[in-house]
């Protein structure tokens, strides 16, 4: 364990991620919809970090046994990542890890509040009968 506290917005912003894979493993395809406890948001960059936590530049969906490899295998992750991704968002990623800027006052609260209503978008958006990855709206920060 990682011993970083979990939000609740970091349970929306996991919840996210995985319903928007439609607990599909991003590695190895892997479809956990049955037991979805075994499916996990994996952050490239550890949740530790504040500009990137809550990113969407910053995560895969995993199932365990990949997250686990992955984490296990840091030179293998960071290849696997950078080609899932691609150069471009992986340049941002690192961009955004690096940057000077400092969260406001009240930043947590608007992530909470956008993950939550990302989550009850694609919730609809499967209730509809769409399949497959769903896209999440990233926040400003990311664009």
């Amino acid at each position: 364990m990682s011993g970083i506290k979990t939000t609740e917005t970091d349970r929306k912003f996991s919840r996210v991620v995985r319903k928007a894979a439609n607990f599909i493993c991003a590695r190895c395809g892997a479809n956990w919809a049955h037991d979805t406890r075994k499916m996990h948001c994996s952050h490239f960059k550890s949740r530790r970090y504040v500009k990137t936590r809550h990113s969407l530049l910053n995560v895969a969906p995993l199932c365990a046994s990949c997250h686990k490899e992955m984490g296990d295998h840091p030179d293998k992750h960071t290849e696997w990542f950078t080609n899932w991704i691609g150069q471009e968002k992986y340049d941002r990623l690192i961009a955004l890890h690096n940057s000077i800027a400092k969260p406001h006052k009240g930043w947590d609260m608007e992530k909470r509040k956008h993950w939550g209503a990302q989550e009850k978008r694609i919730d609809n958006l499967r209730l509809q009968g769409v399949t497959g990855y769903i896209e999440p709206e990233p926040m400003e920060f990311e664009l």
